[in-house]
């Protein structure tokens, strides 16, 4: 008889133990639920992010375009050199945040391996002589 408090004591103690194991199971499925859900929302949104990346970006280009951007550098903020190719001919652009501005113009060229370094090193040249230099 005197035992009887212990044993109930125990008994409860189980029975609020496997309570509580049952609540931590339900709990691990809801937090895993919750990952999985965020998991899938990020790959949605990077998704998302690498389409739009490529589908509108501006030197996307599309071979039956008359008018292709070739490449942009920027040079200080809010203003940058653009390289595009208008009806076979390729313009070197400035352009600042009021203005844009023709550099020079290129003929078309049979060697297109020209980077943009040495147009822009062609187009100083022409600047500080003043001569029209063709590619």
């Amino acid at each position: 008889m005197r035992y009887i408090p212990y044993v109930t004591f125990s008994l409860s103690l189980l029975l609020v133990n496997n309570a509580y194991a049952a609540e931590m199971e339900i709990g691990m499925q809801a937090y895993f639920r919750v990952v999985w859900g965020l998991a899938v929302v990020i790959a949605l949104m990077l998704g998302v992010y690498y389409f739009v990346r490529k589908r509108f970006s501006p030197l996307h280009t599309r071979n039956d375009k008359t008018i292709n951007i070739l490449e942009i550098q920027p040079i200080m903020p809010k203003k940058s050199l653009c390289l595009i190719e208008v009806c076979g001919k390729k313009i070197l652009l400035g352009i600042t945040q009021d203005s844009i501005t023709t550099i020079t113009e290129f003929a078309q060229e049979t060697d297109s391996t020209n980077s943009f370094a040495d147009h822009l090193a062609q187009s100083t040249q022409q600047r500080e002589t003043g001569s029209t230099i063709e590619p």
